[in-house]
């Protein structure tokens, strides 16, 4: 377990949480409590702004209705 604050979010399925904490192992990790679940745990104090608003905003684009995904997307298309 980590110290500090921890947060869970959502990820597109078990692929994607593997690939977060492969890439980022100091940042996301798992326990489990979470095996099979689409959702990794990260550690607040090691991810910065950047990573923290994509994961975040991931996240919620998996859960809202797909119309309202589409439009968010829309207006925020990737850069």
């Amino acid at each position: 377990m980590a110290d500090g604050e921890v947060v869970g979010v959502r990820t597109d399925g078990e692929q994607g949480k593997l690939a977060l904490i492969e890439t980022y192992p100091d940042v996301f990790f798992t326990i489990p409590h979470f095996d099979g679940y689409p959702a990794v745990l990260l550690r607040l104090d090691a991810i910065d702004a950047e990573l923290l608003r994509e994961v975040v905003t991931d996240a919620w684009l998996l859960k809202v209705p797909k119309k309202m995904a589409n439009e968010w997307l829309a207006a925020h298309p990737p850069a």
